[in-house]
Parts: structure tokens; sequence; C-alpha cells
């Protein structure tokens, strides 16, 4: 059985290619686990600028005189670990049809026609089956449900990362807008026109001008009126975006479910807004028995207690 770490090495004789032992990943994983717990190195999509020399920091602490720097052995190796844990996470999603997952030896098991089908279109995903990811389930508690609604997000433009480049900004530099055009008036015949109009007296005037006054009036209490409905659906979306981040750790204090069951439900919950919000409302002694259903009623095969 092939494997997808290295096999342990002499220190000092690496060569000119840096190879990772088997410790010093668990020792690594053990170190992310760490920041992935302390507050002030969490951020929005991952950790803060300056994490890997904080690894770097604590990974010399557990293995003294191990030479692994920064950059760019952390850097490296934690961009493989990313790219290999989502493209596991990606396989076992309700978008793939045919692959399993092994928990006893961590890897993932599929027949081999689909998946070289796969990696035709999952690039990432090439030399994963078979192979073992012994800290997939650590690895899970590193990449937490923020990264995870960021990625999804990620998903939904478009897959080629030049495309995207290409694209971005576009609405901004072509944002011509046919509906938005102003039509110019002919100024001479408007001036012909007014010349032939009689003068308004001072009453007409101050008539025409309380009319104006109170059509504006209107218009600016619908203005208000928008203003505050639009403020209100935004607060509301922004609160259900939050709930929705927050799924996949709730997801992590129901006992009895594997990782992958784990991952495929957050996936479900946070595409339903009605499951969602009912996964929520439930307490949390029956959400176990809601995520099976959930899960049962999609097709996925569960290990039911």
């Amino acid at each position: 059985m092939e494997n997808t770490y290295s096999e342990p090495v002499n220190e000092g004789k690496r060569g000119t290619k840096f190879q990772w032992t088997a410790e010093e990943d668990d020792k690594l994983v053990e170190c992310l686990l760490e920041l992935a717990g302390d507050v002030k190195w969490k951020a929005e999509n991952g950790f803060r600028a300056g994490f890997t020399a904080k690894l770097e920091e604590l990974l010399e602490k557990k293995l003294p005189g191990c030479g692994i720097k920064a950059s760019p052995h952390i850097e490296s190796r934690y961009k493989t670990l990313r790219k290999q844990y989502w493209a596991i996470v990606d396989m076992l999603g309700p978008n793939a049809s045919g692959f399993g997952w092994n928990d006893n030896e961590k890897m993932v098991v599929v027949e081999k026609q689909i998946f070289e089908d796969w990696v035709k279109g999952h690039p990432d995903a090439k030399g994963l089956r078979n192979k073992r990811f012994p800290h997939f389930d650590d690895l899970a508690l590193v990449f937490d449900a923020t990264e995870e609604l960021a990625r999804g997000q990620e998903n939904q433009s478009p897959t080629n990362e030049a495309e995207t480049e290409k694209n971005a900004g576009i609405g901004e530099i072509n944002g011509n807008d046919s509906g938005s055009q102003t039509q110019i008036p002919n100024q001479g015949s408007s001036s012909k026109n007014l010349n032939k109009k009689r003068p308004r007296s001072n009453d007409e005037l101050i008539e025409t001008l309380m009319e104006t006054m109170k059509d504006f009036g209107k218009k600016y209490e619908e203005t208000n009126g928008h203003m505050a409905t639009s403020a209100s659906c935004f607060k509301i979306e922004s609160e259900e975006a939050e709930r929705r981040m927050k799924v996949f750790n709730e997801l992590l204090k129901i006992e009895g479910l594997s990782i992958s069951e784990r991952i495929k439900a957050g996936e479900l919950l946070t595409a339903d807004t009605r499951k969602c919000d009912f996964f929520y409302s439930l307490p949390g002694d029956v959400r176990y028995d809601y995520v099976i259903q959930v899960l049962t009623d999609a097709g996925v095969n569960t290990l039911y207690v």
C-alpha cells in the first residue's frame, strides 16, 4: 500500500529537496492545532500573517535542531496539506459519486476509472487514491467552517485562477449601462419653445414651487422607506450568513458522526436555509437524528447508531 508520507530520513542526509518525515508531519499538525485554538492567530479565511514564523518557533521547541524554516519548508508543506485536505473533502462531497472513505486506514477508496475521470477536472486530487492521509480528522479542525464557507464562495466563481484575475473588475472598467445613459435634449428647439410661452405670475411660481416641494417630500419618504427595508434585509442576510458559517462547528459537537458525515451534512444544511433554521431550532440531544435523516434523504450512506 502506498503512503502519502515519505519514510523517515537521517538528519543531514535530506539531499537537495527537503523531505518531511512522519514525525515532523505529526508535530507540524500538532502546532497547527495549537494555532487553530488560539484566537489571536485566527483570521477570516485561515490564519493571520506571520503564522508560519510562529509554526517554526513551535516546531523548534518540539523538535530541537530540526532545521525546519518558515520559508520555504513550512509554507510549502502547509499548502500541500491544505490542497490535499480540500481535494479529499471534494471527493467525499455531494458533487462526487463512487467515492468512499476508509476510516481505519484514513484514505479515499474508489474504482480506478472513476478516479481517473475525476482527476481530469480536479487535478489537486492526483495521487490521493488509496493513499493514507492520517491527519484528516485533525486538519478538519484546522481548516474550519470559516475557511470552508469562503472556499465554497470561490468555487462558485471561475475555477481557473488566471480567468478569475482576468475577469476581476470588468464591471468597473466596462460599466457602461445603456439603461443609465442620459438623453440630452435639443437645446435650440427648447429655447424657441420657451420664447413662445407667456411669463408666469408670482402666484403661479409659488404654486409650482409648493408642488415641487411636496413631490420632493414624498420621494424623500419613499427613499427612507427603501433604505430602511434594505438595511433590515442586509442585517438578516448577515445574521444568516454568520449562522451558516457556524454550522460545521455545531456539527463537531455531535457525537457519533464521522468527519465525512459532518462535511456532507454541513454542505447540505448550508445549501438549504429552511433545513439550516430547523437544525438550529432543535435541542442538542436530537440534532444527531435530524442530521442522519438529512444525509439519508440525500442518498448518503451512514453508519446510523
